[in-house]
């Protein structure tokens, strides 16, 4: 019967606010067990979210000049309603009344947390450790702010205590597995990912840094076997298919990459990178005009990205289109950094080199010369185009040119003897 009186008060409050300020105000004889009744009828409205209510009653009651308990209470349905000034009196006010609650000092830090706090909610885990060593949730929340700040052998040596303290608690293998890859300590960071997925076999995140191990320690097929693991948890992520798809390709499986990548494709139409790595794996199975559409689209995506217009280039090339290779090939000059600019001319002229077209490739070698005049492969060849369209004089020259420039390099020595035998040719004309 005590109960449904309670529960009946509850709902009378939730329903009419109004009428609280009347209630507090109409028991001013109350006993205390009325006063301790209406706390609790204040605890309840917050623990179900009605946390307007729950301000309204603690404060009928005088819990902004109560006890500890009473501020507390009132401190968290500020907070719940992100009153911080309110919240930050009532909870600090708490913790001043009772300074050995480790209780009150964790929610407060918390608190601090979330508002951004993060020196005061610092001091407030600190001093729990001080109080209890063994309070996990500190040690758990203070970890965490020290990975944050990129402390992290601090925040691994508080994880570890956590682990001690808690060893299946598979969030903390996880913090720290991703901790020991920022310290390059892969084989430890191994070990706990392991263990937090064995732990918990579902947890996405674990399964995703761990999968990240193994592909830099080239052990695809273990990568490939989690990635597609966590794409079968969390089928709507592209990200996840997309790694299959890398893992594939390390393996030479270019059919299966291309079938990963086309569904990242699918489930994200606005990533470039998707579809750069899908024209290549379409280009390694010979299916030229898919690729060439698939490139085309990540350029129009990242129309600065060069590499994307060199191997649209290459495609193109494969499908005798020279006049749309070489225009590709400029799109990468233009996005290019100038640096690099004399090597994409370079394979502009090699692609009119090999079709013969020796006026377009003499063009293109004097272009990458003109950025680079110190580019071996571009003097050479321009000397064999001038030989090609019979321009003795200037064959001559850029024989001559290209023989300084190799002269001290062990690398060129087949190619420096064929030009020095066609320069002797060339000079007996």
């Amino acid at each position: 019967m005590v109960f449904t009186l309670f529960r009946t008060s509850v709902l009378a409050i939730a329903l009419l606010p109004a009428t609280v300020p009347a209630l507090g105000s109409g028991f001013s004889d109350s006993t205390d067990t009325h006063v301790d009744s209406l706390r609790r009828v204040a605890a309840s409205l917050h623990a179900t979210g009605h946390y307007s209510q729950a301000v309204r009653v603690f404060l009928s009651v005088g819990a902004d000049t109560g006890d500890a308990r009473d501020r507390f209470g009132l401190g968290l349905s500020y907070a719940a309603l992100n009153n911080f000034t309110e919240a930050n009196r009532f909870l600090r006010q708490a913790v001043q009344l009772d300074s050995a609650n480790v209780n009150y000092r964790f929610q407060f830090g918390r608190f601090l947390a979330q508002a951004g706090h993060i020196k005061g909610a610092q001091d407030q885990y600190e001093r729990i450790i001080e109080l209890d060593s063994v309070y996990i949730p500190a040690l758990s929340a203070l970890a965490s702010i020290y990975n944050e700040a990129r402390s992290y052998e601090i925040a691994a040596a508080l994880f570890q205590r956590v682990l001690a303290l808690n060893p299946r608690d598979y969030l903390s293998y996880y913090y720290l597995g991703n901790i020991l890859v920022a310290l390059a300590d892969q084989d430890s960071a191994q070990t706990c990912l392991a263990a937090s997925l064995s732990l918990n076999p579902n947890f996405v995140p674990a399964m995703n840094v761990l999968a990240s191990i193994y592909y830099v320690k080239k052990q695809y097929p273990e990568a490939l076997a989690l990635y597609q693991r966590a794409f079968s948890l969390r089928p709507g992520s592209p990200d996840f298919i997309h790694k299959a798809g890398l893992c594939y390709r390390q393996l030479d499986d270019y059919e299966h990459a291309a079938s990963s990548f086309a569904k990242a494709v699918e489930l994200d139409t606005l990533n470039g990178t998707y579809y750069g790595n899908l024209g290549h794996a379409l280009f390694r199975v010979q299916k030229y005009d898919s690729s060439v559409f698939a490139y085309r689209k990540a350029i129009s995506l990242e129309p600065e990205n060069p590499i994307l217009y060199v191997n649209l280039a290459l495609v193109l090339q494969k499908q005798d289109s020279v006049q749309r290779a070489a225009e590709a090939f400029r799109g990468a000059i233009r996005a290019y950094h100038p640096d690099e600019i004399a090597r994409v001319y370079v394979q502009i002229g090699a692609l009119y080199y090999q079709r013969k077209n020796y006026r377009e490739a003499r063009n293109a070698y004097q272009a990458a010369l003109g950025v680079d005049p110190n580019d071996r492969d571009a003097q050479f060849f321009l000397a064999c185009a001038f030989h090609n369209l019979s321009d003795v004089a200037s064959a001559i020259r850029n024989f001559q040119k290209y023989l300084k420039l190799a002269q001290d390099d062990s690398t060129e020595t087949n190619r420096r003897e064929w030009a020095t035998t066609r320069l002797k040719h060339l000079q007996k004309k």
